[in-house]
């Protein structure tokens, strides 16, 4: 092979064989007078492509940033790399592992809107997002905790008529709550008949007229499995709930607003952020909103609880109802910045869907496949891309090639607790108006006619669900029983695919006859199955026995046998369980009480002092996170107890330690 043949490989091999100034020098290989300038043009050319292969993108200087851009990040030659204003309707999609930046992009694109008077909401289901209101890069925000919340979901927004907000409802509720074919239809109906008795209806009123209904038998599993969705609703999320008339949307529009879901059950989660996002949908196209630039945005973080592949997955048409308005959430200047660490689950159609595509730093092969074939990079990009750093991304803007960028930082301090959120937010929120539920006429009674015949099918009901387990369900199910701590990702490997795995878990979760939790690990988070005193009920029946070993919820119980387990890896014989403590321990001589803290509770403190007014020379308490370890440490000061026999520790400290203590 000739030397132009093997530099005109190598070029290709690296993608720039059609750059101008490769073609310049391959041709000039062919009129070179002697070997020597042969030689020099050959060692050019090299040059070109090696240093291409060791940075395979555009060299181009990244545009000027307009007064109407955001800025991302520094290209590499320093230049800012921004967003358009009027790209952001498009919506941006952001992927990258745990740490590698995903929250500190948020924040300076929060900053970089609020300079603009773009007004943002954000769902935030860790707590990343409130302590915001001590940065000074934002003048405004108002965080919202789920508990100070108020929303009558059933009120349609202003300029959208009752009976078409309805329908929408139907629809969100039906998916969140993953209710089973038929439910749709049955709710649909009810509703539209609930319309017209009731002027200022609330979930409430729903419940109780849906459990008023008198049904034949064939449709009293629509009747039951609605009347226990709702329930479950008002159960997981009372005070956002509990009005006739919530806070006004329209106006908190206008403002910078983070929405705080975390702690709350899948259910109630999915539902709110997805009845607010049809909110906003139905309420701009009412008002027509069309054109005139982006009015708001809204900043999704862990996307995949709603823009999940497997509900796309399932669904006849291909597209999930949250997909679709998603995609023409656009035509009404609404922005949607969507962020998840694992790309591979979120749907194809909010993948293909986003004009604007982040890729941060991304540990797991399958996630960083995901998201190099959205930004279309060629495989020398992906080969580069795959050692992003902290604090590094690719950004890739619709048929444009993708650019690398450093994140510039977002100095702030994550350290707002409970009382000091409501010492900042407490004047606001008492700024905001709404018309609580007067029990006294919005809860109903049962015909006393129908009570003995309600009672009677509802016991039917039970039991015909009971008996009308699926085989995979009772398999799922004597799994849960007899391994409690196995990821439901493992459980899912005991079936001929992940799709069946799926749907025995949501029978379970439909019958609730189990609840999903999540543990958070070092890397990644864990859901677990807890079983129900219903399912446990229904296995004593069939004789199957219930592993019950340990104390309180099952990601507590969880923690507990991992610290167990790693104590014995090391050497020794701990005891869960014993004389109260959640693991107990002989270290040299001492005996020792470790306690797991899941939240910022005062108990956690008195069992401190309980297990040393017991008799154990130790006590150390492994915390959930920095938050519930700060409060801890902080309420030691007022108890009066020795703190040379006290450790608090993160959970994480201990594990990576040889000798936790």
């Amino acid at each position: 092979m000739s030397l132009h043949d093997r530099l005109l490989q190598e070029a290709k091999d690296a993608g720039i064989d059609d750059d101008p100034e490769v073609q310049k020098y391959l041709k000039l290989l062919n009129v070179a007078p002697n070997d020597h300038v042969r030689k020099r043009v050959a060692q050019k050319l090299r040059l070109k492509i090696d240093r291409h292969r060791s940075h395979p993108f555009s060299e181009k200087q990244s545009p000027v940033v307009s007064p109407s851009s955001v800025k991302v990040g520094r290209g590499w030659k320093r230049g800012w790399v921004s967003l358009s204003v009027d790209d952001l309707p498009r919506h941006v999609l952001m992927s990258g592992q745990s740490g590698s930046g995903k929250t500190t992009t948020s924040y300076n694109l929060m900053s970089e809107l609020d300079d603009l008077d773009i007004p943002f909401w954000a769902f935030d289901l860790k707590q990343d997002y409130r302590h915001l209101v001590k940065s000074d890069e934002i003048d405004d925000i108002l965080v919202l905790p789920v508990e100070k919340f108020r929303f009558n979901p059933l009120k349609p927004p202003p300029g959208v008529s009752t009976g078409d907000w309805l329908t929408r409802f139907m629809e969100v509720f039906c998916d969140t709550q993953e209710l089973l074919g038929g439910s749709d239809r049955f709710l649909d109906e009810q509703l539209h008949h609930f319309q017209r008795q009731s002027s200022q209806p609330t979930l409430l009123d729903l419940k109780n007229y849906i459990g008023n209904l008198s049904l034949p038998p064939q449709r009293r599993q629509f009747k039951y499995r609605v009347k226990g969705s709702i329930g479950r609703l008002l159960r997981d999320s009372p005070h956002t709930f509990d009005v006739v008339e919530g806070y006004d949307l329209e106006e908190l529009l206008k403002r910078n607003v983070v929405f705080e879901f975390d702690g709350l059950k899948k259910w109630a989660k999915n539902f709110l952020m997805e009845i607010l996002i049809a909110w906003i949908y139905e309420y701009r196209k009412a008002q027509n909103h069309r054109g005139d630039g982006v009015r708001h945005v809204t900043f999704l973080d862990e996307a995949k609880t709603i823009l999940s592949v497997y509900k796309e997955q399932q669904v006849a048409s291909g597209l999930p109802e949250i997909d679709r308005m998603v995609a023409e959430l656009r035509e009404f200047q609404e922005s949607l910045i969507v962020a998840d660490q694992e790309a591979n689950k979120l749907t194809d159609s909010i993948k293909a869907n986003t004009y604007t595509k982040i890729l941060l730093a991304t540990g797991d092969a399958k996630e960083f496949r995901a998201m190099a074939e959205s930004l279309k990079m060629d495989r020398l990009q992906e080969r580069w891309a795959r050692k992003l750093g902290v604090g590094q991304a690719v950004v890739q803007k619709g048929e444009r090639d993708p650019v690398p960028v450093d994140l510039p930082n977002f100095e702030l301090e994550k350290d707002i607790t409970d009382e000091e959120l409501v010492s900042r937010m407490s004047e606001e929120w008492r700024d905001l108006s709404f018309q609580p539920l007067d029990s006294s006429t919005s809860e109903s009674t049962e015909p006393a006619e129908d009570i003995e015949e309600e009672s009677e099918n509802a016991a039917e009901s039970s039991e015909e669900a009971e008996l009308d387990l699926s085989e995979r369900g009772d398999r799922l199910l004597e799994d849960i029983a007899e391994n409690p701590f196995k990821s439901v990702t493992d459980r899912y490997e005991e079936f001929s695919s992940r799709y069946q795995g799926d749907k025995a878990k949501k029978e379970l979760l439909e019958k609730e006859l189990v609840e999903e939790q999540t543990a958070k690990l070092k890397q990644g988070r864990m859901k677990l199955l807890e079983l129900t005193d219903k399912a446990k009920d229904y296995l004593e029946d069939l004789d199957v026995e219930v592993e019950r070993s340990g104390r309180g919820g099952i990601v507590h119980r969880y923690w507990q046998h991992r610290v167990s387990d790693s104590l014995e890896e090391g050497g020794l014989n701990p005891v869960v369980e014993k004389s109260h403590a959640d693991v107990f321990v002989n270290v040299d001589g001492e005996g020792v009480a470790l306690e797991i803290a899941m939240g910022r509770n005062a108990r956690e403190v008195e069992h401190i002092s309980d297990r040393l007014d017991q008799g154990f020379d130790r006590v150390v308490t492994l915390c959930r996170n920095k938050s519930v370890k700060g409060f801890i440490e902080d309420k030691l000061d007022d108890v009066d107890v020795d703190r040379d026999k006290v450790d608090v520790l993160l959970l994480r400290q201990f594990f990576d330690a040889e000798r936790p203590f």
